[in-house]
């Protein structure tokens, strides 16, 4: 599930509809059949509704509808964020600041973009490299700038499809970044 400003509870924990079902999230069919869950991008969500999630997580027990259960042994909670839940910073700037009983819940593992996974998914192994090589430079000289896994996709598929390279290059790198800064 995406986490935003948006998300409510009952995207999370499911709902009793109108004639009396309930109706599952899935969060709720992890939590009780197991399985993987990804909270993703939970930086972007309100305080509220990370609460909401937390319990649950914490307790090991939860109410879904009218019913009480217990965590599956085998289920695991994955969340993902831009930042460190230290709130907006260089340029995500639409991060949230998170709470330290929330932070303090989790194990924090740094993921850098994985590379062989994106030759993998581009097909084109010198697009990857290139674009690598401009992650590697940015990220050097600290540049303010995002170049990574996203635009060797998208530079891959505009490729694919018969851009003009220098085109796609254009389009998917240089496009969203202010050369003046």
């Amino acid at each position: 599930l995406s986490i935003n400003q948006q998300t409510s509870q009952p995207q999370i924990m499911g709902y009793n509809a109108a004639d009396g079902r309930y109706i599952e999230s899935g969060f709720y069919r992890r939590y009780t059949r197991g399985g993987l869950w990804l909270g993703d991008e939970l930086d972007g969500g309100m305080p509220g509704i990370i609460k909401v999630i937390n319990a649950p997580i914490e307790n090991g027990f939860a109410t879904f509808g009218t019913e009480y259960f217990t965590v599956h042994e085998s289920t695991r909670f994955v969340f993902a964020a831009n930042t460190y839940g230290k709130g907006a910073a260089g340029m995500y700037v639409g991060a949230n600041e998170l709470d330290g009983s929330t932070l303090n819940r989790f194990t924090i593992i740094e993921w850098e973009y994985d590379w062989n996974l994106a030759r993998q998914i581009c097909q084109n192994d010198a697009v990857v490299r290139y674009i690598q090589k401009l992650h590697e430079i940015s990220s050097d000289l600290k540049l303010k700038v995002i170049i990574g896994m996203r635009d060797a996709k998208n530079l891959s598929e505009l490729i694919l499809n018969g851009e003009d390279p220098k085109e796609a290059e254009y389009d998917t790198v240089w496009a969203s970044i202010d050369l003046d800064d």
